[in-house]
């Protein structure tokens, strides 16, 4: 076995005191497969993850064979939840889309204490206790899961010509996944839960299996018995209206956001008084309005391999669910550094259009997807996630003042807007 020594991660991150050693991951492998020889392990490049700690490994399973492996492990801020969230999508996707090149889920733990195996023929799983963790190792949830070829792309390696043809290939995967996986009528992150709570057109399990029932309910980050997540919006305005109040709770709940207390009335007025008046819709309701979104379709997360390239995957599940169908183009990433050019953006939204789904370019109301905009500035300004854990005083200071403001002009664009 191998691995690769890394730099220390500074404190204030997600994936700090987060680790698990070749020999303890070792030790998981042959706990789960007791023919199992570990080849090699060795962690994802610094920044090529925030959120998680990534080791890819190789694997021989005895008669299974030698196999590519991803061991993911959630970083110190997520709870079970969002381990709970990207089994479930990547199992929907394995069994609406299996032609779009998804991981896999092999086995998972919410804890770290105890694990769930998936069987060999992916109809059933079994919970079985996790070794003794190695002296050194730090971790909660995790995932094992197939490991996907590719690298990410690099715009800046392809002409044009070539990107567009991307744009081809990922719009058909996307269209994929709206037309193959159902609709609900709930908006939300994915859960775990028992029988009679089950989403029905979610169900992944019957009589004969153990795979876990699943239902639609809140957003990842706001614990399970929070009054936020106890909400399954069955409209547009439920939705924004819940997450809203997740991001009150965060900020209502964590000093780190105290400075951004004083939102908290002008928020919730707004949203009982201004956002019902809204209209968020490009058409009639649907009884069915939330599609399976990925969102976050950044270059980070699409892999690409040989020359010209083709797409080998598509990766990072974790805050995927059923959403409006606005949300996939929300963070559109085009025209950023190392990411999508806005010509690539054009083409992949035509090219969607082509196939039945609506998109900015032409099928949402001008009108309305000015005001999603506006709603999602307004959502991740109340507690910017990106200053989790910062440490110097005088910057949060600054940074909470500025998104302060952002919140304020937001809500006066939107109570604008009805005029």
């Amino acid at each position: 076995m191998s691995s690769t020594t890394r730099p220390q991660t500074p404190p204030h991150q997600p994936l700090h005191g987060v680790r698990m050693s070749a020999r303890g991951i070792d030790q998981l492998l042959r706990a789960m497969y007791p023919e199992c020889v570990t080849i090699s392990v060795a962690q994802l490049p610094s920044g090529r993850s925030f959120n998680n700690r990534i080791y890819n490994v190789k694997a021989d399973r005895g008669q299974a064979g030698a196999e590519d492996l991803v061991f993911k492990l959630a970083g110190r801020f997520f709870k079970s939840d969002k381990i709970q969230n990207e089994v479930i999508c990547l199992r929907l996707m394995e069994i609406h889309c299996p032609e779009v090149p998804a991981p896999r889920v092999r086995a998972w733990s919410e804890d770290g204490r105890s694990l769930v195996r998936i069987s060999s023929d992916g109809d059933g799983c079994e919970t079985i206790e996790a070794p003794e963790s190695e002296e050194g190792d730090h971790s909660g949830g995790w995932i094992l899961m197939t490991r996907v070829p590719g690298e990410p792309v690099v715009p800046e390696e392809w002409d044009q010509k070539t990107m567009m043809a991307l744009a081809h290939q990922l719009a058909d995967m996307v269209a994929t996944w709206r037309r193959k996986i159902p609709a609900i009528r709930h908006s939300a992150n994915l859960l775990f839960c028992d029988r009679e709570s089950v989403e029905l057109s979610l169900s992944m399990s019957n009589m004969e299996t153990d795979f876990p029932w699943t239902k639609a309910q809140g957003l990842i980050g706001v614990p399970v018995d929070a009054t936020p997540r106890a909400k399954q919006p069955a409209s547009l305005v439920e939705y924004y209206q819940m997450r809203l109040e997740s991001a009150l709770y965060e900020v209502e709940t964590k000093d780190i956001y105290a400075l951004n207390r004083n939102l908290c009335v002008l928020v919730r007025r707004f949203a009982a008084e201004t956002l019902p008046r809204l209209s968020l819709a490009s058409g009639p309701p649907k009884e069915k309005a939330f599609v399976f979104t990925h969102r976050d379709l950044s270059t980070r997360n699409i892999l690409v391999e040989g020359n010209p390239p083709r797409i080998t995957g598509v990766v990072d599940f974790e805050f995927s669910g059923f959403f409006p169908e606005t949300e996939e183009f929300v963070n559109a990433f085009d025209d950023e550094p190392g990411d999508w050019p806005k010509g690539f953006t054009a083409a992949y939204r035509d090219e969607l259009e082509i196939r039945g789904v609506a998109t900015p370019l032409k099928s949402f109301d001008q009108v309305v997807w000015d005001r999603i905009l506006s709603l999602d500035r307004l959502v991740e300004h109340i507690a910017p996630w990106w200053l989790a854990g910062q440490e110097s005083q005088e910057v949060l200071r600054d940074e909470l003042e500025k998104a302060g403001e952002v919140v304020r002009r937001e809500i006066v664009a939107l109570e604008n807007s009805l005029d």
